[in-house]
């Protein structure tokens, strides 16, 4: 599965590409330019189409790369241009960007997000603002290799 934000090493903005791919498909008020070879191309590789599986696996992902960033920085104020490497996929992914959009919709109450919202309470998570942190609190991003 593929972050929305996940960007690659030579800064390839993957995420978006496969975001576009499901919305490409899922239209129908666009004709597809996505074929059934290049569909079961996509299929044979893995590809997720669905996106409530997707978003799932990147809550998980990035609620377990903030853990990992508290055990190492002992704190939870992560910059917004923050990057985790994930060394296992060789990718990164904009963990700063996810802890800005938690924030950004601190006040929705939807059913989903109220439960996300008590696992970020339970490990002291902060929903004030980004505060004055601009800068990156180590020069390497942690990864999520266990």
């Amino acid at each position: 599965m593929i972050p929305s934000n996940y960007v690659t090493a030579d800064v390839t903005h993957l995420g978006s590409w496969a975001r576009s791919q499901k919305d490409t498909r899922n239209s129908t008020k666009r004709k597809s330019h996505l074929t059934p070879k290049r569909i079961a191309e996509l299929d044979d590789a893995g590809f997720i189409w669905d996106y409530m599986l997707q978003e799932q696996w990147n809550i998980l992902t990035m609620y377990e790369s903030l853990k990992k960033y508290k055990e190492e920085n002992g704190h939870l104020r992560v910059p917004h241009d923050y990057k985790c490497y994930d060394k296992q996929r060789k990718n990164s992914y904009l963990l700063g960007w996810w802890v800005s959009h938690q924030k950004e919709n601190r006040n929705r109450t939807d059913k989903t997000f109220l439960k996300r919202k008590a696992k970020l309470d339970a490990i002291g998570f902060d929903w004030g603002t980004m505060g004055g942190v601009r800068k990156k609190t180590k020069p390497e991003a942690i990864s999520t290799e266990s």
